[in-house]
């Protein structure tokens, strides 16, 4: 990102890098996203906080029966433990998709707040090995996907305004659009 940083004016780069700084003392907190099925399961990995019932630690099954209000906390509270699933690497990348609106409602600061926003997912899908590919909407002209942050992304996106909110059929639209 940095052929795009270097053409942001100043102020607005550091009101981006404080959006930013702010969004990466979140970056700890995101996981990995739970894939249901990825290939041929290879076998049980490591320890996680979200899983299937069938994957749920033995010791965890012994709060049921032992202290069954702690059970349901441990539940309730995401604390609860899993053998992670590993599955063979069926060879297919996934994708990071994001849909930004572009109506009254992101103008002004909104709309810087949702640029910085676009930098830090695009981050976490780096780290994650996968693709970004993102649209703002509505759009007149219909929903269009990038897949890539570039300086002419940034300029459509930052020049492209809508006198209403983005709707449930907007986003199936553009839902509709990637899947061809």
């Amino acid at each position: 990102f940095q052929a795009v940083f270097e053409r942001l004016s100043d102020p607005l780069r550091a009101v981006l890098a404080g959006q930013l700084a702010q969004l990466e003392a979140l970056l700890r907190l995101v996981d990995e996203p739970v894939i249901s099925q990825r290939g041929d399961m290879a076998g049980l990995g490591g320890l996680t906080r979200h899983g299937d019932l069938s994957n749920i630690l033995q010791s965890e099954l012994l709060l049921r029966t032992e202290a069954p209000l702690e059970f349901l906390r441990r539940v309730a509270e995401a604390e609860t433990l899993y053998h992670e699933a590993e599955y063979l690497d069926d060879g297919s990348k996934r994708v990071l998709r994001v849909m930004i609106s572009v109506g009254p409602g992101t103008l002004g600061h909104g709309r810087i707040f949702c640029l910085a926003a676009l930098f830090f997912l695009a981050r976490i899908a780096h780290l994650r090995g996968q693709e970004l590919h993102w649209c703002f909407l509505p759009n007149a002209t219909g929903p269009v996907w990038f897949d890539e942050i570039s300086v002419n992304t940034v300029k459509r996106f930052l020049k492209t305004a809508s006198f209403r909110e983005m709707s449930l059929d907007d986003a199936q639209a553009a839902r509709d659009i990637w899947q061809d």
